[in-house]
């Protein structure tokens, strides 16, 4: 990239130049910086320009005031992101390879890892890093495009109101999916009517799309017409575009039929989420011509530890952990997998957060879903667990902090045991997580 084309493409000005005008790509880390990248300093990557200088960086895009000895060029702008985010919208118009942007309350991860997995077989396909979904993530996704990018898959997140809308333009998809409609984020959007119209904003920034939605979902389900757009639905009921028959529970989980021109194929999932999820992605990856037999056989191999599930094996005991967001819906899928296994389990729930008003209400709600789980021993930390506690007196213990959790782990017989580990990221149950895998499970 040019020097003199992103001072347009930014809007700043030259404060600072030296002979180097050779840029290779553009840095948001400095500890990522190679010779010739230009490093983008965003907030307290202002701190270690330094560094990124003495990693070869030859320009520097800053939005205040910086010292540095050395010569180099440095381009001065009003607001770092952005910047960023100018950027990544004109990478991605510049290659102009196929985007697909993915939201919805849960399923994201998951949908995202099963279509990389197809469309990887066949194409040069770019994601989205872990759950990178947000005004920095997107752009930092994007930055990775070049020219031997045929596909971009990134999830496109939000927790308050016009997120979409703003990630949506700056990423110009070409295909939306979305998962579903649930409660992550209600506290803000004060309503899941709300949080649909939220979710339908990701064809702001589409130019005669296609959008891709389950059908199972009670709001999604009432779409049927939106501008611009060719709509595909997919899920169990028969208005559906594609269908899944005859559900049925397997040892691993569910399994049911589909039919594709009028072939008949088997598909495999851990949970009902799952199987969504699985259609998503096959409705989808039908559009790039990828063979169905080798679609079908992708998804029905797809493994949990591919999507933000942790699955950690030690001898007889297994560590399922998602400790990065919380929601009712996620939660549900969760427990899902985990109700119909034999081994004795052990729960490790913490909050859900930003549900504002509705917390108690989802918590209660989830607390009754929970009893419904046999052969357990609850562990709970985080103030509105406490009303899942309601419905599980006799087999929960409520610890103030994750101390005291690590502490029952210690007393507690976790050999040969499920141990499932849930809650919202700022609970910071990731430390139990580690704690585990340093304890040997």
């Amino acid at each position: 990239m040019e020097l003199m084309n992103l001072i347009r493409i930014t809007e700043g000005r030259l404060i600072r130049k030296s002979r180097e005008k050779e840029i290779n790509k553009i840095k948001i880390d400095s500890r990522e910086v190679n010779k010739n990248d230009a490093f983008l300093a965003i907030a307290s990557g202002h701190e270690y320009i330094e560094e990124a200088v003495k990693r070869g960086a030859s320009l520097l895009i800053v939005d205040r005031d910086v010292e540095i000895k050395k010569r180099v060029n440095i381009i001065q702008v009003k607001d770092s992101i952005e910047a960023l985010q100018k950027i990544a919208h004109y990478q991605r118009k510049k290659y102009d390879p196929v985007v697909i942007g993915i939201t919805g309350s849960a399923g994201k991860t998951t949908t995202k890892e099963m279509l990389f997995k197809i469309l990887s077989t066949k194409y040069n396909v770019v994601k989205n890093e872990g759950n990178e979904n947000n005004h920095i993530g997107v752009p930092k996704t994007l930055l990775k495009i070049d020219e031997s990018t045929d596909i971009v898959i990134v999830e496109i997140g939000m927790n308050h109101e016009g997120e979409i809308h703003k990630l949506s333009c700056i990423a110009t998809p070409d295909i939306g999916i979305i998962t579903n409609v649930g409660t992550s984020h209600i506290g803000n959007l004060g309503s899941k009517k709300n949080i649909c119209k939220e979710k339908l904003q990701i064809i702001d920034g589409m130019v005669d799309g296609i959008l891709i939605l389950n059908q199972d979902d009670s709001y999604l389900k009432r779409i049927e017409q939106l501008p611009h757009t060719i709509l595909y639905k997919v899920g169990t009921n028969e208005s559906a575009t594609m269908v899944a028959y005859d559900t049925k529970k397997t040892e691993d989980g569910i399994e049911a039929r589909i039919y594709i021109e009028e072939c008949e194929y088997q598909i495999k999932a851990l949970s009902k989420p799952y199987l969504i999820n699985s259609l998503l992605a096959l409705q989808t990856a039908l559009l790039f011509d990828v063979n169905v037999k080798d679609i079908i056989e992708e998804l029905n191999t797809f493994e949990t530890n591919n999507n933000r599930l942790e699955r950690i094996v030690r001898k007889d005991t297994i560590v399922l952990s998602d400790c990065y967001n919380a929601s009712y819906e996620s939660y549900i899928n969760a427990l899902e997998i985990i109700k119909n296994e034999k081994k004795a389990k052990i729960l490790i729930l913490g909050d859900i957060l930003e549900l504002g008003k509705y917390s108690k209400k989802m918590h209660k709600k989830l607390g009754r879903k929970v009893r419904k789980i046999k052969n357990c021993q609850i562990i709970l930390v985080g103030e509105n667990v406490k009303y899942i506690r309601r419905y599980n007196q006799t087999r929960s213990i409520w610890c103030k902090n994750n101390e005291e959790i690590k502490e029952c782990l210690m007393v507690l017989d976790i050999e040969n045991r499920i141990i499932l580990i849930k809650g919202s990221h700022g609970m910071h149950l990731d430390e139990i997580t580690e704690f585990l895998r340093e304890y040997g499970c």
